[in-house]
């Protein structure tokens, strides 16, 4: 954990064991999977690159990835109106994960395979219509900055903003982390081993100690400022902080209205690590809490509540000048399931041929993933076991996912044979061997 203002680090601490195996402590120096939090470091390295005139966040992504297509039933060529903008604010229409090197696909590819991958999915709405959380996006955005700036998107990182910013064990280079002498070891209830590399190269694969990332947020609090000079003007610090589509997310930044405070934030988690990454910019007050462990504990609520109590014991004015919007206007949900997509085109009565299609699936993980005896045992009785259910119901075909208990039903339309879509706009194609829902892989 790692408390931080506008003028540095003002307490940090570690609490518990690197792994199991290793009782080391951890301390402020311990590296650390940071997971989805990359998302908001990737988001500054490509307003890095617009700053300095190698992208620009409105053009079409195929601009910098001319090769780049994706696949949709709501109009012909859709990468055309896709831009980095767009991929940061969730924004683009992309599904969550590509076929390889996802969530439930491990081991993992190299992240040039998986980036390709992107290019096999489905839009799950127009382009600029609706918010819709995407690790594919963010992916997209590295490659871009990659192919923009001639090197490598882990070295663009290294050498524009973790070296300016003082982040020397910050990387997204696995082997710096594996080979690194202090680091943790990710770990997940009924999971006896977890990959130590992770497949999204802009979306995921960050490692960070906490005094690293309370680095970041203070660059964040001093609106682009770091070392005595201007990294990121400010105009485009508030582009980050900026609502986008939605009114709680602007470029890799969540945003909410906590009781008439501005709260910025993102959250990480997977592959048994937990993050949060939280600040006040008003308040110029921040906190950085990373986990080893994959639990129910909800490391946001806590940051919450540390700084609501930081602020109330040390009287801490804001500074409304520091940044200039309402939290009150801004402040929203990110929830992408109360803005459904248009239909896709196709059938939805109920054919004879979709018989075939009706019963229960389920999702499958990777050889990489080793199981405990009991979650095997689980698994196996099918016990929290995430499921597919396609059944008739009433004129059309129902569709529902659970994990556990049920969720509710939604009616599949029939884009092409055996090619279905959700209300949502995922796609569900039981053409493919095995078949995939989201690009994941089912068992029947």
């Amino acid at each position: 954990m790692a408390l931080v203002d506008r003028d540095g680090i003002v307490w940090s601490e570690g609490f518990g064991k690197r792994s199991r195996s290793d009782r080391r402590p951890v301390d402020p120096q311990t590296l650390f999977s940071i997971q989805s939090v990359s998302k908001t470091i990737t988001a500054a390295a490509v307003l890095l690159a617009a700053r300095d005139g190698l992208v620009d966040l409105d053009a079409p992504i195929t601009r910098y990835l001319p090769d780049f297509t994706v696949k949709s039933c709501f109009e012909d060529q859709p990468e055309r109106r896709i831009t980095l903008r767009l991929l940061l604010a969730h924004a683009a229409g992309l599904t969550h994960e590509p076929p390889v090197g996802n969530n439930f696909d491990c081991p993992f590819p190299s992240h040039e395979a998986h980036n390709r991958s992107i290019r096999d999915t489905w839009l799950n709405s127009p382009a600029g219509t609706r918010y819709s959380y995407s690790n594919c996006g963010y992916d997209l955005a590295a490659e871009a900055v990659a192919k923009a700036s001639g090197m490598p998107f882990s070295e663009y990182l290294r050498r524009r903003l973790f070296l300016p910013l003082g982040m020397e064990s910050t990387t997204l280079d696995p082997a710096v982390f594996i080979e690194c002498g202090n680091r943790a070891v990710g770990h997940a209830f009924g999971l006896a081993e977890l990959p130590e590399v992770m497949p999204f190269p802009g979306a995921g694969s960050v490692y960070a100690s906490a005094g690293d990332l309370a680095r970041f947020v203070q660059f964040h609090l001093n609106q682009g400022r770091a070392g005595g000079r201007q990294l990121l003007p400010q105009r485009l610090v508030l582009e980050m902080c900026r609502p986008t589509i939605t009114p709680g997310y602007g470029l890799g930044v969540a945003i909410v209205d906590r009781n008439g405070k501005l709260v910025l934030n993102h959250n990480g988690g997977g592959f048994g690590w937990q993050a949060s990454m939280t600040w006040y910019p008003t308040y110029g007050v921040g906190i950085v809490l990373l986990a080893n462990e994959q639990s129910d504990a909800d490391l946001y609520v806590l940051t919450l509540r540390i700084l609501d109590d930081w602020i109330a014991c040390s009287s801490i004015r804001p500074d409304t000048m520091t940044m200039p919007h309402d939290p009150v206007a801004i402040g929203g949900t990110l929830n992408s399931a109360d803005a459904r997509p248009p239909r896709c085109p196709g059938d939805t009565l109920f054919s004879e041929s979709w018989r075939k299609y009706e019963g229960v699936y389920r999702l499958t993980f990777g050889a990489g993933f080793r199981f405990a005896w009991y979650a095997r045992l689980a698994r196996l009785l099918g016990y929290r076991t995430a499921k597919v259910e396609l059944r008739r119901r009433g004129a059309g075909l129902g569709f529902r996912i659970s994990h556990g208990g049920y969720g509710g039903w939604q009616r599949l339309t029939e884009h092409r044979p055996g090619l279905f879509f959700t209300e949502y706009g995922e796609a569900l194609d039981l053409r493919a061997d095995p078949p995939t829902y989201r690009n994941i892989k089912l068992e029947r």
